[in-house]
């Protein structure tokens, strides 16, 4: 099935620590107004957490973040987006299963945030950086389109 996003998107470049807190607040609110529970807001926010430091940390670049409402077949979800231009996983099989650890971390960020959304996506090339694809959805019927896409338009 195809997506189509809603024209809605956010972005904020991550090129620092602080910027990591304000990816996982803006994931947080723009969960919040689309109608997303508290726990989907939480595992929405840390999931943006863990992809956006990892970005951040393995990198060495400033990464981006987008943000976006979509429907796919009568539901509405929200589709987040974190894109770098570093070096890009050269092992990634282990890494998605959290067997590879690095001096800067403990291995758990893309596990974790792929148990913890819908759908988890990764692309990644060598010498030209990763970008990872998370889509949560709102249960068939909390929300109309209408509602979320207005809600996410009052972020920003």
């Amino acid at each position: 099935m195809t997506d189509f996003p809603t024209n809605e998107r956010q972005t904020l470049e991550v090129a620092r620590a602080s910027d990591v807190v304000r990816a996982r607040q803006l994931g947080h609110d723009l969960a919040q107004a689309m109608g997303f529970d508290r726990g989907a807001q939480t595992r929405i926010g840390t999931a943006i957490s863990e992809i956006t430091r990892n970005a951040l940390r393995h990198s060495g670049k400033v990464g981006t973040l987008s943000l976006e409402p979509i429907v796919r077949g009568g539901r509405c979800g929200l589709r987040i987006v974190v894109s770098d231009a570093g070096c890009g996983i050269a092992n990634l099989a282990s890494v998605s299963q959290g067997a590879a650890r690095s001096v800067m971390s403990l291995g758990a960020g893309l596990p974790g945030a792929r148990r913890l959304m819908d759908e988890f996506e990764v692309e990644t090339h060598a010498g030209q950086g990763t970008t990872v694809r998370m889509t949560q959805w709102l249960p068939p019927g909390s929300a109309s389109l209408t509602g979320a896409v207005a809600a996410a338009a009052t972020i920003g």
